[in-house]
């Protein structure tokens, strides 16, 4: 993937609320980059770890070369690090 990699929107939902269906939906566009189902919710914005770490870790789970990138995890919905208020 190139240097210019950067999350362009967030799937976020509650459990069971049909975040799953709607990232199957949303993987099998040709135009769009999720990562693969195993890894579906990469906790990018939650674990403050893991966002240090940067694109050139995020990259290699996701699976294709290009298009606009995703994020999906439930876990934002109720986050005080994504959204304190």
């Amino acid at each position: 993937m190139n240097s210019e990699f950067a999350i362009g929107f967030a799937i976020i939902g509650a459990p069971r609320c049909g975040t799953t269906s709607l990232f199957g939906a949303l993987q099998a566009h040709p135009e769009i980059n999720l990562t693969t189902m195993v890894e579906k919710e990469l906790d990018l914005f939650n674990d403050t770890e893991t966002f240090q770490l940067g694109p050139g870790y995020w990259q290699h789970y996701y699976r294709k070369e290009r298009g606009l990138i995703g994020n999906c995890h439930t876990g934002y919905l109720t986050s005080k690090t994504v959204h304190p208020d």
